[in-house]
């Protein structure tokens, strides 16, 4: 899931997945993108279980909400949310 975090400021970009970006396991992972999606130079694991489903939303305060899933694979996932300030993702 992606959102544009201000309209107003011009190609900010931030996009919530479960991938693998090093020889790591799947993670749950917020990337960050400044220039309309061309480059995301920032990466910032959430949770470092496997996941599933995930949604994201800016909050009243500005902080970036994320309601996902997270698990071992198995048939058993659990729904949780956390919000979190934009500067942890832009580290």
């Amino acid at each position: 899931m992606a959102f544009r975090y201000n309209s107003r400021s011009g190609g900010r970009i931030l996009f919530v997945m479960v991938c693998k970006f090093t020889d790591g396991p799947y993670c749950n992972y917020i990337v960050y993108s400044d220039d309309e999606g061309k480059t995301w130079p920032y990466k910032y694991v959430f949770n470092s279980l496997p996941g599933a489903y995930s949604t994201i939303v800016k909050c009243e305060d500005g902080s970036i909400g994320i309601y996902y899933e997270d698990g071992t694979m198995s048939d058993h996932y659990s729904m949780n949310f956390i919000s979190m300030p934009l500067e942890w993702i832009l580290r």
